[in-house]
């Protein structure tokens, strides 16, 4: 597991080092240069480095890589409802996983 966290800290880097952490709804890009796709995956590749950062800082029990001041990216689409696809429930998952951190910090504080 403690492979597993310095992996996934060179992982954070590189999508930081990408620009994943910023939000690419905000640049003024060339039309066609980016597909509305590849802005969603860009947004979906860098929740799922905030997920896998919560998720497995709480469970081995050690600091987060990714501070909420770092978080400038809008969600890869809108919160879950009926109507929605998986994929556009990126906030509920992120809101999990704050979740999972936060019991994580208790669970060490006993």
């Amino acid at each position: 597991m403690a492979r597993s966290w310095a992996l996934l800290g060179m992982s954070i880097r590189m999508s930081q080092d990408m620009g994943l952490h910023r939000d690419v709804d905000r640049w003024h890009v060339p039309d066609g240069l980016l597909q509305h796709e590849d802005k969603q995956t860009r947004k979906r590749c860098w929740a799922a480095c905030l997920i896998l950062d919560r998720y497995l800082s709480a469970y081995i029990g050690r600091p987060m890589g990714i501070q909420e001041v770092r978080l400038r990216v809008t969600s890869a689409g809108s919160r879950c409802s009926a109507t929605t696809t998986r994929l556009s429930c990126v906030h509920a998952t992120v809101d999990h996983a704050d979740l999972a951190a936060v019991r994580g910090g208790a669970r060490r504080a006993r």
